[in-house]
């Protein structure tokens, strides 16, 4: 497994290429932004993420940036909640 297309984290599968979350055999995609977000916050290997990093990695431009990194970081985790058994 290319650790760099596959991180693996308390039961959860993330597929960098594929843009794909996988728990126990259940399987959601997620859009390029939250892919993104995803790796920049896999990738820091404990340590903690600004919003401004993120902000600064995902949307250089930063125009209406703030309010897209809400919604991606909200939609992130319905993701995994939906990954999740109730």
């Amino acid at each position: 497994m290319d650790a760099s297309v596959y991180f693996e984290l308390n039961g959860f599968t993330f597929n960098r290429v594929e843009n794909t979350i996988e728990k126990s055999g259940a399987v959601v995609k997620l859009t390029n932004k939250v892919s993104e977000v995803l790796a920049l916050l896999l990738n820091a290997n404990d340590g903690v993420v600004t919003r401004d990093k993120l902000l600064e990695e995902v949307w250089p431009q930063r125009f209406g940036a703030d309010e897209s990194l809400s919604r991606v970081i909200s939609d992130l985790r319905k993701k995994l909640e939906s990954l999740e058994p109730v």
